[in-house]
Formats: C-alpha cells, sequence, structure tokens
C-alpha cells in the first residue's frame, strides 16, 4: 500500500524535479522513497536488515550501504522545494482545494535539519490537511531558543491558507484575525465549567467556527 501511494504521486519523479541534476547513479528521489518505505512499514528494524529479509528489493534500486550519506545532501533549500512538490501532488490527488491547518507539536523526536541522519527531540512546526492530518509542509525547530507560534505559524501560513491550531498558552502571540481553533483557559472562563457537559453543543456545519468574537 505504500509503495502504491508513493507511484500514485509520482513521488521519485516530483523529488528528484525539486532536486535537480544528480550525478548519482541512486537519486536522492530513490533513498527518500526507501526512507518512507522503511519508516512506514518497520522503523523498529535495522535499515541494513529491513531491505535484506524484506520485499522493497523488488520494485525499488536502492544504494543502501550509502543511504545515510545520500540524505545529507537535504539541504533546508531543497527540503522546501520537495515538500512543495509532493504537497501539490497531495493536494491534487485528495482533491480538496489547498485549505489545510497549521499545527505545533513542541516534543517530536525527529531528524534535525542540520544533520538527516541524527535523530533527536525537537519542536515541529506542520501544515497538514484538513482531512486526514497528511502532512504537507513543516519546519523543525530546537526546543532551545524556539521562535514563538506566531512566527512559526506566518512562515507555514505563507506556504498555504491555514486554518491556525494552538493551545491556551500560545493565544496571545496570535492575531486571530483569520481561521483557528484554539484551546480557551478555563481559568479565564469559568462560566464555561459552570454548564453541564450535556448543555454543550458543537457549531452546525457551514458557520465559521474560529472567526475573531466567535473562536
Amino acid at each position: 500500500a505504500v509503495w502504491a501511494t508513493l507511484r500514485r504521486l509520482d513521488f521519485v519523479r516530483r523529488v528528484d524535479d525539486a532536486v535537480g541534476a544528480q550525478r548519482a547513479t541512486t537519486t536522492l528521489g530513490a533513498h527518500l522513497a526507501l526512507a518512507v518505505l522503511h519508516r512506514a512499514t518497520a522503523p523498529d528494524t535495522d535499515l541494513a536488515t529491513w531491505w535484506e529479509d524484506g520485499v522493497a528489493r523488488d520494485f525499488l534500486k536502492a544504494d543502501v550501504p550509502n543511504h545515510w550519506r545520500a540524505l545529507q545532501r537535504l539541504t533546508p533549500e531543497r527540503i522546501a522545494r520537495i515538500e512543495t512538490a509532493v504537497a501539490d501532488a497531495v493536494l491534487s490527488w485528495l482533491g480538496t482545494g489547498n485549505a489545510a491547518l497549521a499545527v505545533d507539536v513542541p516534543q517530536f523526536a525527529t531528524f534535525a535539519t542540520a544533520d538527516p541522519c541524527h535523530c533527536e527531540l525537537a519542536g515541529l512546526g506542520l501544515v497538514v490537511t484538513k482531512d486526514g492530518a497528511i502532512p504537507l509542509a513543516s519546519h523543525v525547530y530546537s526546543r532551545e531558543g524556539a521562535p514563538p507560534f506566531a512566527v512559526l505559524a506566518e512562515e507555514l501560513r505563507s506556504r498555504y491558507p491555514v486554518t491556525l491550531v494552538f493551545t491556551a498558552g500560545q493565544a496571545a502571540q496570535l492575531d486571530l484575525g483569520r481561521h483557528f481553533v484554539g484551546a480557551l483557559p478555563l481559568s479565564e472562563h469559568p462560566d464555561l465549567l459552570a454548564k453541564p457537559a450535556a448543555e454543550r453543543k458543537s457549531r452546525g456545519e457551514g458557520k465559521d467556527v474560529g472567526q475573531r468574537g466567535e473562536g
């Protein structure tokens, strides 16, 4: 199923087109397809073992011994171009337009931008689809000296028209003159706690949930 999805998105070609000319026999598109297959099917298994014992070799040619070295060619600029190319393919496939959600994950085990081979706990800002929360674009940042959510949201918003999703602690950092989904500090809204849960109603479809003054 994973390989079928990659083929449907024309993943390898799109990545290689975004990266540009390459001299390596195994392109970055193939290496990233290999990484996706491995992470999606057996993340706890060593890559070399998974490759030897699995079926990925039947439909993908890859230079496994040099895989991690190849990923070091993923500069931030290349990653941004790849994200845009793949995200456009995903949105086109879904047929849901380009509306998306911007979310911030403050503690996320991921590969650092500076060294794609080193996994560490960092912060991760994401643009995800409204249907299925499929990641479209990302921004990895160190938890030390982390950017305010407002800065991160604006950077992600520059790529897609997004609905902001945030916690109560991030609300003060944002200009909420746009679509948003956020938590309310209950200490500031005691009237909400006074009502039984049975009396709470969800907003109906077609209404602008999250507009200023309505969120």
